[in-house]
């Protein structure tokens, strides 16, 4: 018996790079947990853990570095083509911890910046699926997530590749 709506979870693994300000390297795991309305629609929520760091230097001979921690609060939509292709896509709430330092010639500073910011989600996932009995698909999952989250008068943009499996 095929069910017309089921319970959709899913988690993936990765990492990647930050965009905006500096270029730097990130790692985290996303869970997801919602329903599947349709074979073809679903809609969930995906919580993102993400730590990473960056340095970079300047012209004038000073360098600056940090880590940081993130967490996504996303809400999404999703649609799957030909039982393999999922994408995704929703706003999100974005918690961010940043820890800085920096040194030059003659200077030297360190920051600690923490926020709740407004970000959008958007994944897209390629699955190897296997049917289930009642309708359902689960797989394993190669995973692309973009993430910006708009902090103050910027953009920083979480681009990952990840592994992981979703029952859907």
């Amino acid at each position: 018996m095929k069910l017309p709506i089921r319970f959709r979870r899913g988690f993936n693994i990765g990492g990647g790079v930050t965009l905006g300000g500096s270029l730097s390297g990130v790692g985290g795991a996303a869970a997801r947990f919602g329903v599947q309305i349709t074979d073809m629609f679903s809609a969930y929520y995906q919580v993102t853990a993400l730590v990473g760091g960056y340095g970079r230097g300047s012209a004038s001979g000073g360098v600056s570095v940090g880590i940081f921690a993130g967490a996504y609060s996303s809400f999404m939509a999703g649609t799957t083509f030909f039982d393999f292709i999922d994408v995704g896509f929703g706003p999100s709430v974005d918690v961010l911890d940043i820890l800085s330092a920096s040194a030059g010639p003659g200077t030297a500073g360190a920051g600690i910046g923490a926020g709740v910011f407004f970000g959008l989600d958007t994944r897209v996932a390629f699955a190897i699926p296997s049917h289930k009995p009642d309708g359902g698909r689960s797989g394993f999952c190669i995973t692309f997530d973009a993430h910006p989250t708009f902090v103050g008068g910027g953009t920083i943009t979480a681009m990952t590749v990840g592994l992981g499996g979703e029952w859907y």
